[in-house]
């Protein structure tokens, strides 16, 4: 794909905010697929820039540059103090959504063979999530496994603002590419 057409599919993104554990995941590369109950009305692919919410301290090691969920907010002055990048609160990278796979299992036969085989591929292992804790979280409702491609990890975080945001969303926004 050309820069070109990269533009032309990316200029309508998204800002998601993710909790720090799961950021560890998928800055780790284990966590390849974001599950929602819901998806944007875009088509794929597009761009997707990854909030981490303040709920636990993230941190990025200046040693190694490992993406980690620190103990206890407590330390981050010290860890801080060592070098180490605070992530929460900030826009700590991007991702390339690619599809979407779609999952009900109450619903499964409904799916093409395309889609099922897209899920199937994006399982719980992917999204690391059990299965009973998928089952639980979807209550009955449709989700959406966000596939996760082409990561890239910011060596410094973005503030929201960059994104001409002053709050960041409960699950996600559009918002416009950031160049």
């Amino acid at each position: 794909m050309t820069n070109e057409e990269k533009y032309f599919y990316y200029r309508e993104s998204v800002l998601i905010s993710i909790r720090p554990n799961w950021c560890e995941l998928i800055a780790s590369g284990k966590k390849t697929i974001e599950v929602r109950k819901t998806k944007p009305k875009i088509q794929t692919p597009f761009k997707c820039y990854i909030y981490s919410t303040q709920s636990d301290l993230l941190t990025k090691s200046h040693n190694t540059g490992q993406i980690y969920v620190a103990t206890s907010k407590k330390y981050q002055g010290t860890l801080e103090k060592r070098g180490n990048t605070t992530l929460s609160g900030k826009v700590i990278g991007e991702f390339i959504c690619d599809y979407i796979a779609t999952f009900d299992d109450d619903v499964i036969h409904s799916f093409s063979n395309e889609e099922y085989s897209k899920w199937n591929d994006c399982n719980a292992d992917a999204a690391c999530i059990h299965p009973e804790d998928l089952e639980i979280y979807a209550n009955d409702s449709w989700l959406y496994g966000w596939h996760i491609s082409e990561l890239v990890i910011y060596d410094a975080p973005k503030e929201l603002s960059d994104f001409g945001l002053s709050r960041p969303p409960q699950s996600w926004c559009y918002v416009e590419e950031v160049v």
